[in-house]
């Protein structure tokens, strides 16, 4: 009766403990929205009336533009494969030994800055930003000199060639009226410098100020060695993907608090100010540490910035509150605040394929800089990305403006200089100005690609994002996703269940139209293709940018159908998770057919075209493995469900004292008392190779009902988890050698409570399919506390059942008992430690992520997922560390209760 209600007890605080677990998380990745406040573009009907220009206005005093595609090989056979940032300039100019620079390829790379420079001069930029800084520093003035970098290092050989080289590129700069800027990441590294401050300090310490003053030396070798008038620093992006292949420069994110970015600012502005320089600060954090939102949130911007002050800095951010999507508001920061301001506008939108398709986007930024002008007084200028941002090579091969197709890069790189100029001047004059210098003086021909190109921008919203989930902002599970969540990023489709259970939440109440929207985007894009093919003959100059621009209408259509009956296909296909509606399953049924065909005809046409290369569908596809799988998984789920509702009904003590024998009788009362009698003593007999038959059938139930729920498509996860049995199974057993012969099923049955949680999650998958489960974890908060504090429950159930079988079957005492689950534990924890960190944990994660579609892909192919969702990346040591503890503790304890046994004897 004691332990019966001790039982009880364990299981009503396993309960009340796994209900306050679930209620934490659910606070966590629980979903909201509210509705934004987007910018207010004219649209092309109400921008053709305005026939002249408004009362004029200055010009910005910063116009900076950066390297455009100055340096970059096109090199056609590694194009369309890589999502590394690094966009590898000057690879075959910089060596990595004597003469360290190839004289040939700079000699060409100096005409690409000469014919670039003068473009950028005739459209009045009045500054370039070239991405470099360690690379021209000896480090002269730290200690000794040659601290960092001795006499003989090929480091220092190196540094001084390329001062020497590219310095040669900055005074032409100069010479055409552009001030230069060096571009650097922090914390910048070379091995040598890395292993400097880590004798120096013992660590990367971005919280003293010694630190920061070896970059202050840096800084003025640069401004008394090299023609360049200031330096931009970045500190939210940085580490592997930026790095280059056998390059041994990196990028680490340790800026991370207040205090660290303040005394790396005032430290930098110490030496900028000495020598009347500029020091331009972008404040784009991405949600990385205790500053992840200064970029978007006024009140962290001021919470950070607010006591930085000098003239000779400038605040640098992306116009938008967020990345360079659309449907995204005006960045509040560029607003406000008492420091002077640009704002970074990308002409070569790197979310909207990478201007593969018609993207004109002066409209939009026309209003960004008149709302940032009236706004904020301190509002100075702009930066335009012509080349730079996202991943190049996993995009169209597009270098501008010297290779590729690069046409509507070059209408909004010239009308931005305009806008600059003369921010209040008329878009349409403009864009007429542009159509004309670049396909012939024809009225006809102007009204009409002028028209293309003001109404070009709302088609490619409607064809590439899903208005009724962007226009709304969102925060689910614990992040602020991008308005184009459904493609994350750039070219990848996503699949994953986080991603389309929450659109399909946020957009449940117009699925009709989310789901037309698709549709209509490729109706207006055939439309504004007839419009340009009727003025094709009336083309004087540039015939074949025309012909290209043609054949990338005709890949937006392209690309436009196939995502459009995608996206018909994942929101129906999520609505009958959700519904159990038979219309909606005939829907995704049908337009999962269209899209296969579809899909089919886009990878015929673009698969490996360099110009307008086919998305990645990787991801999708895995997801609609999934979907098509779900009738099959469906009736597997309710089969596998029956046997293991058997396996645990079997062993009712009602029908096990018949003198019926049948097939592994044992092992299904050894469950039953697991589950329900765990303090029992009774020892039930087994025959032989009962436990080899109890193995196989626990092992398959496991096996088989995580193939299942991975619906066969994620063997890592299946190896994984079976690995993970079997050691805590050998562990178990080696444990317990001298008493394992007549109580082997015994101790297999504490595997018991697993069975149960696989019950409830088979039972799920039977009803709807894996998506069913997963679609309710990501949106229902009912589904999720309640299945969290079952699950929860049930694995601290399993401890208990463990515990209870080693004092009662196996006569340990409390203190054996603790030891061994510690012993188990630690072995646990050990392994999966040792695995994670052989591989990475990064990796490792990715792996799992990209069999289960779970969480979006994209994570990977960025920061990483352990960067963006705040895992810390000593999780591996941390477990090892864990692991050998808890192992420890079981072996000492298990060795004091030997020692009190021997001198008891």
């Amino acid at each position: 009766m004691i332990s019966r209600i001790k039982t009880l007890a364990f299981i009503t605080l396993s309960l009340l403990i796994a209900y306050l677990m679930a209620l934490q998380i659910n606070s966590f990745l629980g979903i909201s929205f509210k509705e934004k406040e987007l910018p207010k573009v004219p649209k092309y009907e109400s921008l053709i009336d305005e026939k002249t220009d408004t009362v004029q206005s200055g010009s910005l005093n910063l116009r900076l533009i950066d390297m455009g595609g100055v340096g970059i090989v096109p090199d056609s056979a590694d194009w369309g494969h890589s999502y590394k940032h690094n966009v590898s300039r000057f690879d075959d100019v910089i060596l990595g030994k004597a003469p360290f620079v190839d004289s040939i390829n700079f000699a060409r790379v100096e005409k690409e800055f000469e014919i670039y420079v003068d473009s950028m001069q005739r459209f009045d930029y009045n500054g370039i930003v070239f991405r470099g800084f360690l690379e021209f520093v000896l480090f002269d003035k730290v200690s000794s000199g040659t601290d960092i970098y001795p006499e003989t290092s090929l480091y220092r050989a190196r540094h001084k060639k390329l001062r020497q080289t590219f310095n040669k590129l900055f005074k032409k700069a100069q010479e055409k009226g552009l001030k230069v800027y060096l571009y650097t990441d922090m914390v910048a590294l070379t091995p040598m410098l890395k292993n400097y401050f880590l004798k120096r300090f013992g660590k990367i310490d971005v919280l003293k100020k010694e630190f920061w003053e070896v970059y202050q030396f840096a800084l003025e070798e640069l401004f008394e060695e090299m023609d360049v008038d200031g330096l931009v620093i970045r500190i939210g992006e940085a580490g592997a993907i930026y790095n280059k292949a056998n390059w041994d420069y990196s990028s680490e994110l340790y800026v991370r608090t207040d205090e660290s970015v303040r005394l790396m600012l005032t430290s930098f502005l110490e030496t900028v100010e000495k020598y009347n320089k500029t020091l331009i600060f972008r404040t784009w954090s991405i949600g990385i540490g205790q500053i992840g939102d200064m970029h978007t949130n006024p009140k962290t911007y001021e919470r950070v910035l607010k006591n930085i002050q000098s003239e000779n800095f400038v605040v640098s951010t992306k116009y938008c509150k967020g990345d360079f999507d659309s449907y995204l508001p005006l960045n509040p920061t560029l607003e406000q605040g008492a420091h002077r301001k640009i704002a970074e506008l990308q002409a070569r939108r790197e979310f909207e394929a990478f201007n593969s398709i018609p993207v004109y986007v002066a409209p939009l930024y026309q209003v960004a800089i008149q709302n940032f002008s009236a706004k904020n007084p301190n509002f100075e200028g702009v930066w335009l990305w012509a080349q730079d941002g996202g991943p190049l090579r996993s995009g169209p091969l597009s270098i501008y403006p010297f290779h590729g197709f690069n046409i509507f890069t070059d209408a909004n790189v010239y009308a931005i200089s305009r806008l600059l100029k003369t921010p209040s001047a008329n878009i349409v004059n403009i864009t007429n100005d542009w159509v004309a210098e670049t396909f012939g003086q024809d009225s006809v021909l102007i009204d009409s690609l002028t028209k293309f190109l003001l109404k070009s921008q709302n088609v490619t919203k409607k064809g590439l994002y899903i208005k009724e989930f962007a226009q709304w902002d969102v925060r689910a599970l614990g992040l602020e996703p991008p308005p184009m969540l459904w493609i994350f990023k750039w070219n990848i489709v996503g699949g994953g269940s986080a991603v389309m259970s929450n659109i399909y939440y946020v957009s449940k109440n117009n699925v009709d139209a989310a789901i037309n929207e698709g549709f209509e985007a490729v109706a207006e894009a055939k439309k504004l293709k007839q419009l340009v093919e009727s003025v094709q003959g009336r083309v004087s100059k540039n015939k074949g940018g025309f012909e290209k621009m043609l054949s990338s209408i005709d890949f937006q259509i392209n690309l436009f159908t196939s995502l459009a009956h995608y996206r018909n296909y994942f929101l129906s296909y999520y609505q009958w998770l959700d519904t159990g509606s038979s219309k909606a399953k005939n829907n995704w049924q049908l337009a999962l057919k269209e899209f296969k065909r579809e899909y089919a005809i886009h990878m015929s046409k673009h698969n490996g075209n360099l110009d307008f290369p086919a998305y990645n569908f990787r991801e999708a596809n895995v997801g609609i493995q999934v979907a098509d799988r779900t009738n099959i998984t469906i009736w597997l789920s309710r089969i596998m469900l029956i046997l293991l509702v058997l396996s645990i009904l079997l062993g009712i003590p009602v029908l096990q004292k018949s003198n019926t024998n049948f097939p592994l009788k044992s092992l299904f009362l050894n469950i039953w008392q697991s589950l329900f009698k765990p303090w029992s003593a009774d020892n039930i007999p087994q025959q032989k190779n009962d436990t080899f038959y109890s193995f196989i059938w626990l092992n398959g139930m496991v096996i088989g009902s995580l193939a299942i729920f991975s619906s066969g498509i994620a063997p890592v996860f299946i190896i994984v988890m079976q690995t993970s049995l079997l050691l805590y199974l050998a562990s178990l057993f080696l444990l317990n050698m001298k008493q394992i012969a007549q109580k082997s099923i015994s101790l297999l049955s504490v595997l018991a409570p697993i069975l149960v949680i696989l019950s409830l999650l088979i039972a799920i998958t039977a009803y709807r399919g894996p998506m069913f489960f997963w679609s309710s974890f990501w949106t229902n908060p009912r589904f999720l506390i309640g299945f969290l504090t079952l699950f929860i429950s049930i694995i601290l159930y399993a401890y208990y059942v463990l515990y209870e079988k080693l004092r009662k079957l196996f006569n340990k005492t409390r203190l054996q008992s603790i030891a061994q689950i510690l012993i188990i534990q630690g072995i646990q924890f050990l392994a999966l430690g040792t695995a994670s960190f052989v591989a990475s944990l990064e990796k490792s994660l990715t792996v799992i992520n990209d069999e289960l579609v779970v969480l979006p892909g994209g994570l990977s192919r960025i920061l990483g997922i352990t960067t963006h969702l705040g895992i810390p990346k000593s999780i591996p040591e941390n477990l090892i560390i864990i692991g050998i503890s808890l192992t420890i503790i079981g072996i000492v304890l298990s060795l004091l209760k030997q020692k009190k046994t021997i001198k008891a004897s």
